[in-house]
Protein backbone atom coordinates (compact mmCIF):
# COMPACT_ATOMS: atom_id res chain seq x y z
CA UNK A 1 0.00 0.00 0.00
CA UNK A 2 1.41 3.40 -1.06
CA UNK A 3 2.04 5.97 1.42
CA UNK A 4 -0.91 8.05 -0.24
CA UNK A 5 -3.29 5.32 0.02
CA UNK A 6 -2.42 4.81 4.05
CA UNK A 7 -3.41 8.35 4.94
CA UNK A 8 -6.86 7.88 2.66
CA UNK A 9 -7.80 4.78 4.69
CA UNK A 10 -6.54 6.30 8.34
CA UNK A 11 -8.74 9.04 7.73
CA UNK A 12 -11.64 7.05 6.43
CA UNK A 13 -11.73 5.23 9.48
CA UNK A 14 -11.64 8.04 11.84
CA UNK A 15 -14.82 9.38 9.86
CA UNK A 16 -16.50 6.09 10.71
CA UNK A 17 -15.32 6.32 14.67
CA UNK A 18 -17.01 9.56 14.15
CA UNK A 19 -14.46 11.98 14.55
CA UNK A 20 -13.80 15.39 13.29
CA UNK A 21 -12.28 15.29 9.57
CA UNK A 22 -12.32 18.41 7.04
CA UNK A 23 -14.01 17.99 3.96
CA UNK A 24 -11.11 19.48 2.26
CA UNK A 25 -8.75 17.12 4.21
CA UNK A 26 -10.30 13.71 2.34
CA UNK A 27 -10.88 14.98 -0.92
CA UNK A 28 -7.23 16.22 -1.45
CA UNK A 29 -5.48 12.97 -0.37
CA UNK A 30 -8.77 11.39 -2.27
CA UNK A 31 -8.49 12.97 -5.78
CA UNK A 32 -4.95 13.34 -5.62
CA UNK A 33 -4.70 9.29 -6.04
CA UNK A 34 -6.70 9.46 -8.91
CA UNK A 35 -8.64 6.11 -9.29
CA UNK A 36 -6.28 4.23 -7.10
CA UNK A 37 -8.11 6.60 -4.60
CA UNK A 38 -11.34 5.32 -5.32
CA UNK A 39 -10.72 1.82 -5.75
CA UNK A 40 -8.74 2.07 -2.29
CA UNK A 41 -11.93 4.28 -0.56
CA UNK A 42 -13.85 1.03 -2.28
CA UNK A 43 -12.12 -0.93 -0.48
CA UNK A 44 -11.89 0.69 3.06
CA UNK A 45 -15.68 1.02 3.46
CA UNK A 46 -16.64 -2.58 2.23
CA UNK A 47 -13.97 -4.12 4.86
CA UNK A 48 -15.48 -1.84 7.83
CA UNK A 49 -18.96 -1.95 6.77
CA UNK A 50 -18.71 1.77 6.50
CA UNK A 51 -20.64 3.12 3.68
CA UNK A 52 -23.86 4.03 5.09
CA UNK A 53 -22.29 6.31 8.03
CA UNK A 54 -19.62 7.36 5.14
CA UNK A 55 -22.59 8.60 2.74
CA UNK A 56 -24.24 10.05 6.01
CA UNK A 57 -20.73 12.61 6.64
CA UNK A 58 -20.56 13.43 2.75
CA UNK A 59 -24.02 14.61 2.70
CA UNK A 60 -22.71 17.70 4.67
CA UNK A 61 -20.41 18.96 1.67
CA UNK A 62 -21.44 19.52 -2.03
CA UNK A 63 -18.11 18.95 -3.38
CA UNK A 64 -17.76 15.33 -1.46
CA UNK A 65 -21.22 14.45 -2.49
CA UNK A 66 -20.14 14.51 -6.44
CA UNK A 67 -17.12 13.12 -6.00
CA UNK A 68 -19.05 10.49 -4.20
CA UNK A 69 -21.37 10.05 -7.30
CA UNK A 70 -18.80 9.79 -9.70
CA UNK A 71 -18.10 6.30 -8.78
CA UNK A 72 -21.51 5.08 -7.86
CA UNK A 73 -21.58 2.99 -10.93
CA UNK A 74 -18.07 1.25 -10.19
CA UNK A 75 -17.04 -2.13 -9.67
CA UNK A 76 -16.87 -3.06 -5.85
CA UNK A 77 -20.11 -0.74 -4.77
CA UNK A 78 -21.89 -3.19 -2.68
CA UNK A 79 -25.74 -3.31 -2.54
CA UNK A 80 -25.89 -1.69 1.04
CA UNK A 81 -24.77 1.64 -0.08
CA UNK A 82 -27.43 1.86 -3.29
CA UNK A 83 -30.15 3.14 -0.26
CA UNK A 84 -28.14 5.83 1.60
CA UNK A 85 -26.95 7.03 -1.69
CA UNK A 86 -30.74 7.37 -3.10
CA UNK A 87 -31.50 9.23 0.51
CA UNK A 88 -28.98 12.02 -0.85
CA UNK A 89 -29.86 11.60 -4.16
CA UNK A 90 -27.96 10.24 -6.01
CA UNK A 91 -30.02 7.48 -7.86
CA UNK A 92 -27.83 4.53 -9.47
CA UNK A 93 -28.07 3.51 -13.56
CA UNK A 94 -30.27 1.21 -14.52
CA UNK A 95 -28.79 -0.16 -17.08
CA UNK A 96 -26.00 -2.79 -16.78
CA UNK A 97 -22.89 -0.93 -15.40
CA UNK A 98 -19.62 -2.64 -13.82
CA UNK A 99 -21.16 -2.27 -10.52
CA UNK A 100 -23.63 -4.82 -11.34
CA UNK A 101 -21.43 -6.59 -13.55
CA UNK A 102 -19.40 -7.17 -9.97
CA UNK A 103 -22.31 -8.20 -7.98
CA UNK A 104 -23.45 -10.73 -10.25
CA UNK A 105 -19.91 -11.99 -9.91
CA UNK A 106 -20.21 -12.41 -6.29
CA UNK A 107 -23.45 -14.09 -6.31
CA UNK A 108 -22.23 -16.61 -8.73
CA UNK A 109 -19.11 -17.20 -6.60
CA UNK A 110 -20.98 -17.49 -3.25
CA UNK A 111 -23.64 -19.24 -4.16
CA UNK A 112 -21.50 -21.95 -5.91
CA UNK A 113 -22.43 -21.74 -9.23
CA UNK A 114 -19.80 -22.96 -11.01
CA UNK A 115 -21.43 -23.28 -14.63
CA UNK A 116 -21.62 -19.11 -14.49
CA UNK A 117 -17.80 -19.49 -13.25
CA UNK A 118 -15.86 -19.29 -16.77
CA UNK A 119 -17.82 -16.29 -17.97
CA UNK A 120 -16.99 -14.76 -14.10
CA UNK A 121 -13.46 -15.25 -14.68
CA UNK A 122 -13.20 -14.62 -18.34
CA UNK A 123 -15.17 -11.02 -17.54
CA UNK A 124 -12.52 -10.43 -14.89
CA UNK A 125 -9.42 -11.34 -16.49
CA UNK A 126 -10.43 -8.98 -19.12
CA UNK A 127 -10.97 -5.97 -17.19
CA UNK A 128 -8.71 -5.00 -14.32
CA UNK A 129 -10.84 -2.30 -12.88
CA UNK A 130 -13.83 -5.18 -12.55
CA UNK A 131 -11.57 -7.69 -11.32
CA UNK A 132 -10.49 -4.76 -8.38
CA UNK A 133 -13.99 -4.58 -7.68
CA UNK A 134 -14.98 -7.80 -7.25
CA UNK A 135 -12.26 -9.01 -5.32
CA UNK A 136 -13.64 -6.51 -2.73
CA UNK A 137 -17.00 -7.72 -2.67
CA UNK A 138 -15.75 -11.21 -2.19
CA UNK A 139 -13.01 -10.86 0.70
CA UNK A 140 -15.74 -10.94 3.62
CA UNK A 141 -17.47 -13.72 1.98
CA UNK A 142 -15.86 -17.02 3.29
CA UNK A 143 -18.17 -19.37 0.57
CA UNK A 144 -16.86 -17.92 -1.77
CA UNK A 145 -13.36 -19.08 -1.50
CA UNK A 146 -13.18 -21.61 -3.96
CA UNK A 147 -14.01 -19.20 -6.73
CA UNK A 148 -11.43 -17.24 -5.47
CA UNK A 149 -8.81 -20.31 -5.79
CA UNK A 150 -9.94 -21.45 -9.13
CA UNK A 151 -8.19 -17.79 -10.60
CA UNK A 152 -4.79 -18.64 -9.42
CA UNK A 153 -4.15 -20.77 -12.47
CA UNK A 154 -5.58 -18.04 -15.14
CA UNK A 155 -3.05 -15.79 -16.29
CA UNK A 156 -3.25 -12.97 -14.21
CA UNK A 157 -0.47 -10.04 -13.44
CA UNK A 158 1.51 -9.70 -10.29
CA UNK A 159 -1.09 -7.87 -8.70
CA UNK A 160 -3.97 -9.55 -9.21
CA UNK A 161 -2.05 -12.70 -8.27
CA UNK A 162 -0.72 -11.22 -5.42
CA UNK A 163 -5.08 -9.44 -4.73
CA UNK A 164 -6.16 -13.02 -4.57
CA UNK A 165 -3.66 -15.01 -2.46
CA UNK A 166 -4.11 -12.42 0.26
CA UNK A 167 -7.79 -12.67 0.44
CA UNK A 168 -7.52 -16.29 0.59
CA UNK A 169 -4.52 -15.73 3.44
CA UNK A 170 -6.98 -13.41 5.09
CA UNK A 171 -10.17 -16.08 5.48
CA UNK A 172 -7.22 -18.27 6.72
CA UNK A 173 -6.45 -16.53 9.80
CA UNK A 174 -9.68 -15.74 10.69
CA UNK A 175 -9.93 -19.80 11.00
CA UNK A 176 -12.41 -20.34 7.98
CA UNK A 177 -11.38 -23.57 6.00
CA UNK A 178 -10.09 -22.76 2.29
CA UNK A 179 -9.97 -26.08 1.11
CA UNK A 180 -12.30 -27.73 -1.15
CA UNK A 181 -13.31 -31.39 -2.30
CA UNK A 182 -10.75 -31.20 -4.90
CA UNK A 183 -8.19 -29.39 -3.23
CA UNK A 184 -4.26 -30.06 -2.53
CA UNK A 185 -3.96 -32.25 1.13
CA UNK A 186 -2.47 -29.82 3.69
CA UNK A 187 0.20 -32.22 3.75
CA UNK A 188 0.79 -31.47 0.16
CA UNK A 189 1.21 -28.07 -0.23
CA UNK A 190 4.63 -27.72 1.95
CA UNK A 191 7.21 -30.16 1.30
CA UNK A 192 10.65 -30.41 2.99
CA UNK A 193 13.52 -32.35 1.80
CA UNK A 194 16.73 -32.27 4.01
CA UNK A 195 20.09 -33.82 2.51
CA UNK A 196 22.39 -35.79 5.37
CA UNK A 197 24.79 -34.04 6.59
CA UNK A 198 27.66 -36.23 5.67
CA UNK A 199 29.46 -33.65 5.00
CA UNK A 200 29.15 -32.38 9.05
CA UNK A 201 28.60 -27.88 8.39
CA UNK A 202 26.89 -27.51 5.47
CA UNK A 203 23.46 -29.01 3.98
CA UNK A 204 21.10 -29.02 1.46
CA UNK A 205 17.58 -28.24 1.67
CA UNK A 206 14.77 -28.32 -0.92
CA UNK A 207 11.33 -26.74 -0.30
CA UNK A 208 8.37 -26.80 -2.11
CA UNK A 209 5.17 -25.05 -1.82
CA UNK A 210 1.76 -24.69 -3.74
CA UNK A 211 0.43 -21.45 -4.55
CA UNK A 212 -2.83 -22.04 -2.52
CA UNK A 213 -5.13 -24.88 -1.14
CA UNK A 214 -6.39 -25.57 -4.23
CA UNK A 215 -3.85 -26.74 -6.83
CA UNK A 216 -1.02 -28.50 -7.02
CA UNK A 217 0.67 -25.84 -8.75
CA UNK A 218 3.82 -24.26 -7.03
CA UNK A 219 7.21 -22.96 -6.35
CA UNK A 220 10.55 -24.76 -5.93
CA UNK A 221 13.42 -23.38 -3.74
CA UNK A 222 17.07 -24.71 -3.47
CA UNK A 223 19.20 -23.93 -0.38
CA UNK A 224 22.65 -24.61 0.92
CA UNK A 225 22.95 -24.09 4.73
CA UNK A 226 26.90 -23.29 5.47
CA UNK A 227 26.75 -23.78 9.53
CA UNK A 228 27.75 -21.04 11.24
CA UNK A 229 29.33 -19.28 8.40
CA UNK A 230 26.84 -18.47 5.30
CA UNK A 231 22.96 -19.04 4.15
CA UNK A 232 22.71 -18.47 0.46
CA UNK A 233 19.67 -16.68 -1.17
CA UNK A 234 17.33 -20.20 -2.57
CA UNK A 235 17.39 -20.76 -5.97
CA UNK A 236 13.98 -20.61 -7.27
CA UNK A 237 11.95 -22.86 -9.78
CA UNK A 238 8.88 -21.18 -10.75
CA UNK A 239 5.30 -23.05 -11.26
CA UNK A 240 5.63 -26.21 -11.05
CA UNK A 241 3.59 -29.22 -10.28
CA UNK A 242 5.21 -31.95 -7.80
CA UNK A 243 4.19 -33.69 -4.74
CA UNK A 244 6.62 -35.63 -2.29
CA UNK A 245 7.76 -38.56 -4.13
CA UNK A 246 8.50 -36.60 -7.41
CA UNK A 247 10.16 -34.05 -4.96
CA UNK A 248 12.61 -37.32 -3.39
CA UNK A 249 13.08 -37.97 -6.76
CA UNK A 250 14.33 -35.12 -7.79
CA UNK A 251 16.62 -34.43 -4.46
CA UNK A 252 18.24 -38.22 -5.84
CA UNK A 253 19.18 -36.37 -8.97
CA UNK A 254 21.01 -33.43 -7.43
CA UNK A 255 22.56 -36.16 -5.01
CA UNK A 256 24.38 -37.70 -7.99
CA UNK A 257 25.25 -34.69 -9.36
CA UNK A 258 26.86 -33.64 -5.91
CA UNK A 259 28.58 -37.75 -6.04
CA UNK A 260 29.95 -36.83 -9.85
CA UNK A 261 31.35 -33.56 -8.93
CA UNK A 262 33.03 -34.08 -5.00
CA UNK A 263 32.57 -37.77 -4.84
CA UNK A 264 30.14 -37.61 -1.98
CA UNK A 265 27.30 -39.61 -1.60
CA UNK A 266 24.31 -37.47 0.46
CA UNK A 267 21.18 -39.41 1.24
CA UNK A 268 17.76 -37.20 1.25
CA UNK A 269 14.72 -37.40 3.56
CA UNK A 270 11.24 -36.07 3.87
CA UNK A 271 11.40 -34.31 6.91
CA UNK A 272 7.77 -32.72 8.08
CA UNK A 273 7.44 -29.10 8.61
CA UNK A 274 7.38 -28.91 11.99
CA UNK A 275 11.22 -30.75 12.78
CA UNK A 276 12.10 -28.66 9.89
CA UNK A 277 11.34 -24.96 10.87
CA UNK A 278 13.20 -26.66 14.35
CA UNK A 279 16.09 -27.35 12.76
CA UNK A 280 16.43 -24.37 10.60
CA UNK A 281 15.83 -21.79 13.62
CA UNK A 282 18.96 -23.40 15.36
CA UNK A 283 20.85 -22.61 12.11
CA UNK A 284 19.53 -18.82 12.08
CA UNK A 285 20.53 -18.50 15.63
CA UNK A 286 24.04 -19.93 14.62
CA UNK A 287 24.37 -17.57 11.61
CA UNK A 288 23.45 -14.05 13.73
CA UNK A 289 26.52 -12.03 13.20
CA UNK A 290 27.39 -13.28 9.24
CA UNK A 291 26.69 -12.71 5.72
CA UNK A 292 23.76 -15.22 5.90
CA UNK A 293 21.72 -13.80 9.13
CA UNK A 294 19.34 -11.43 6.18
CA UNK A 295 18.84 -14.85 3.86
CA UNK A 296 17.97 -16.83 6.76
CA UNK A 297 15.74 -14.76 8.57
CA UNK A 298 13.60 -13.51 5.12
CA UNK A 299 13.48 -17.55 4.41
CA UNK A 300 12.00 -18.23 7.57
CA UNK A 301 9.54 -15.05 7.62
CA UNK A 302 8.88 -16.36 3.97
CA UNK A 303 7.64 -19.78 5.60
CA UNK A 304 6.06 -18.67 8.34
CA UNK A 305 5.89 -19.59 11.99
CA UNK A 306 4.49 -22.86 11.91
CA UNK A 307 4.86 -25.26 15.09
CA UNK A 308 8.33 -26.31 15.94
CA UNK A 309 9.45 -30.06 17.25
CA UNK A 310 12.48 -31.54 18.51
CA UNK A 311 12.40 -35.04 16.58
CA UNK A 312 14.32 -36.21 19.41
CA UNK A 313 13.03 -35.93 22.33
CA UNK A 314 12.17 -39.61 22.51
CA UNK A 315 15.60 -40.89 21.22
CA UNK A 316 17.46 -41.85 24.60
CA UNK A 317 21.47 -41.17 24.27
CA UNK A 318 24.04 -44.01 24.37
CA UNK A 319 26.31 -43.62 27.49
CA UNK A 320 29.61 -42.51 25.57
CA UNK A 321 30.57 -40.05 23.83
CA UNK A 322 32.54 -41.58 20.63
CA UNK A 323 32.23 -40.94 17.12
CA UNK A 324 30.05 -43.81 16.12
CA UNK A 325 31.68 -46.33 13.80
CA UNK A 326 29.50 -45.57 10.59
CA UNK A 327 29.93 -44.23 7.20
CA UNK A 328 27.94 -41.51 7.93
CA UNK A 329 31.30 -39.87 9.67
CA UNK A 330 34.08 -40.90 7.38
CA UNK A 331 34.01 -37.71 6.20
CA UNK A 332 33.49 -35.29 9.07
CA UNK A 333 36.77 -33.45 9.82
CA UNK A 334 37.42 -29.55 10.49
CA UNK A 335 37.82 -26.88 8.41
CA UNK A 336 41.61 -27.09 7.15
CA UNK A 337 41.20 -23.10 7.63
CA UNK A 338 39.92 -23.74 11.42
CA UNK A 339 43.14 -25.47 11.98
CA UNK A 340 45.76 -22.31 11.04
CA UNK A 341 45.90 -21.16 14.93
CA UNK A 342 47.03 -24.84 15.74
CA UNK A 343 49.87 -24.59 12.48
CA UNK A 344 50.67 -21.14 13.92
CA UNK A 345 51.37 -22.52 17.53
CA UNK A 346 53.34 -25.54 16.31
CA UNK A 347 55.35 -23.53 14.08
CA UNK A 348 56.21 -21.20 17.24
CA UNK A 349 57.41 -23.83 19.11
CA UNK A 350 59.24 -25.93 16.52
CA UNK A 351 61.47 -22.67 15.23
CA UNK A 352 61.26 -20.43 18.18
CA UNK A 353 64.83 -18.70 19.40
CA UNK A 354 65.11 -21.26 21.83
CA UNK A 355 65.96 -24.85 20.48
CA UNK A 356 63.84 -27.50 22.06
CA UNK A 357 64.61 -31.40 21.96
CA UNK A 358 63.63 -34.80 23.22
CA UNK A 359 60.37 -34.70 26.05
CA UNK A 360 60.53 -30.95 26.36
CA UNK A 361 59.90 -30.34 22.69
CA UNK A 362 56.62 -33.12 22.89
CA UNK A 363 55.33 -31.79 25.62
CA UNK A 364 55.48 -28.31 24.86
CA UNK A 365 54.03 -29.50 21.46
CA UNK A 366 51.07 -31.19 23.16
CA UNK A 367 50.31 -28.16 25.49
CA UNK A 368 50.03 -25.87 22.60
CA UNK A 369 47.68 -28.24 20.87
CA UNK A 370 45.76 -27.99 23.92
CA UNK A 371 45.55 -25.01 24.09
CA UNK A 372 44.54 -24.49 20.36
CA UNK A 373 41.96 -27.31 20.95
CA UNK A 374 40.11 -25.49 24.00
CA UNK A 375 40.14 -22.19 22.10
CA UNK A 376 38.62 -23.51 18.88
CA UNK A 377 36.30 -25.58 20.88
CA UNK A 378 34.40 -22.77 22.72
CA UNK A 379 31.87 -20.69 22.38
CA UNK A 380 29.61 -21.07 18.86
CA UNK A 381 32.04 -23.80 17.57
CA UNK A 382 30.71 -25.88 20.14
CA UNK A 383 27.29 -24.82 19.66
CA UNK A 384 27.78 -26.11 15.73
CA UNK A 385 29.41 -29.28 16.46
CA UNK A 386 26.52 -29.64 18.66
CA UNK A 387 23.93 -28.91 16.03
CA UNK A 388 25.95 -31.58 13.52
CA UNK A 389 25.38 -34.15 15.84
CA UNK A 390 22.06 -33.66 16.77
CA UNK A 391 21.24 -33.86 13.16
CA UNK A 392 23.25 -37.19 12.35
CA UNK A 393 21.27 -38.52 15.29
CA UNK A 394 18.31 -37.15 13.48
CA UNK A 395 18.97 -38.71 9.97
CA UNK A 396 20.40 -41.93 11.63
CA UNK A 397 17.47 -42.30 14.38
CA UNK A 398 15.88 -45.11 12.10
CA UNK A 399 18.39 -46.55 9.72
CA UNK A 400 20.85 -46.93 12.84
CA UNK A 401 19.44 -46.86 15.47
CA UNK A 402 22.87 -47.04 17.84
CA UNK A 403 25.08 -44.46 16.24
CA UNK A 404 21.91 -42.56 16.41
CA UNK A 405 22.09 -42.52 20.27
CA UNK A 406 25.99 -41.96 20.46
CA UNK A 407 25.46 -38.98 18.49
CA UNK A 408 23.03 -37.80 20.08
CA UNK A 409 24.80 -38.12 23.30
CA UNK A 410 27.82 -36.21 22.24
CA UNK A 411 25.30 -33.56 20.97
CA UNK A 412 24.17 -33.06 24.70
CA UNK A 413 27.71 -33.60 26.20
CA UNK A 414 28.76 -30.19 23.81
CA UNK A 415 25.63 -28.31 25.11
CA UNK A 416 26.43 -28.66 28.26
CA UNK A 417 28.79 -26.03 29.19
CA UNK A 418 29.80 -27.93 32.32
CA UNK A 419 31.58 -30.22 30.63
CA UNK A 420 35.14 -29.81 29.13
CA UNK A 421 35.67 -30.06 25.45
CA UNK A 422 38.63 -32.13 26.72
CA UNK A 423 36.57 -34.89 28.15
CA UNK A 424 34.30 -35.49 25.24
CA UNK A 425 36.05 -38.15 23.43
CA UNK A 426 34.69 -37.53 19.63
CA UNK A 427 36.09 -34.11 19.91
CA UNK A 428 39.42 -35.26 20.46
CA UNK A 429 39.06 -38.30 17.53
CA UNK A 430 37.63 -35.32 15.14
CA UNK A 431 40.42 -32.97 16.10
CA UNK A 432 43.61 -35.78 15.36
CA UNK A 433 41.30 -36.93 12.20
CA UNK A 434 41.02 -32.95 10.91
CA UNK A 435 45.19 -32.48 12.01
CA UNK A 436 46.28 -35.24 9.95
CA UNK A 437 44.25 -34.48 7.15
CA UNK A 438 45.65 -30.53 7.20
CA UNK A 439 49.16 -31.90 7.77
CA UNK A 440 48.90 -34.03 4.60
CA UNK A 441 46.95 -31.44 2.50
CA UNK A 442 49.75 -28.90 3.44
CA UNK A 443 52.64 -31.44 2.71
CA UNK A 444 50.87 -32.01 -0.64
CA UNK A 445 50.83 -27.71 -1.43
CA UNK A 446 54.20 -27.67 -0.02
CA UNK A 447 55.74 -30.43 -2.39
CA UNK A 448 53.87 -28.80 -5.26
CA UNK A 449 55.12 -25.17 -4.91
CA UNK A 450 58.85 -26.96 -4.80
CA UNK A 451 58.30 -28.55 -7.97
CA UNK A 452 56.87 -25.23 -9.43
CA UNK A 453 59.54 -23.08 -8.37
CA UNK A 454 62.46 -21.91 -10.49
CA UNK A 455 65.04 -21.41 -7.37
CA UNK A 456 66.75 -24.63 -6.43
CA UNK A 457 69.23 -24.57 -3.57
CA UNK A 458 72.58 -25.35 -4.28
CA UNK A 459 72.59 -29.26 -3.61
CA UNK A 460 69.43 -29.30 -5.45
CA UNK A 461 71.66 -27.85 -8.57
CA UNK A 462 74.61 -30.18 -7.85
CA UNK A 463 72.01 -33.21 -7.89
CA UNK A 464 70.10 -32.24 -11.24
CA UNK A 465 72.79 -31.19 -13.07
CA UNK A 466 75.69 -33.29 -11.66
CA UNK A 467 78.06 -34.67 -14.75
CA UNK A 468 78.29 -38.38 -14.76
Amino acid sequence: MKAGEKKLEKLLKEILRGKPVMPGDLLFHWTRLGHAGDRALIRVLNRQHGWPMFIRWASSDNIVTTKLESLVEQAGIPEEALEPLLQIGIEPAGADSPRKGAIWIREAAAAGRKEDWDRARSWMTHDPDLFEGVIDLLEEIPDAAPFLASLLPEHLSDRQDHLVRKALYRFEQRGVETRSSKGVSWAERELFVFGENVLPLWQPILYFRTHSPFTDLGDLYVIHVQEGRDFEPPEKRDDIRINSAGLLKLAEEYSRNVETRGGIKISFHSVSPNHARYFLRKSAALLKGTPGTRNIQDFLKFIGSGETEDPLEKLTPASGGSIPEAAFFRSWILNPEDLDDYFQRLNATENGPILLTGSNLTEIKLAAGLEAFRKYFDGRNRSLWALAFEKAAFFLRRSEPEPAKSALSVARSLGNVDVPAEEIRALAILWERSIEYASKLKKAQADQEKRESLIMTPEEFQQRYQRK
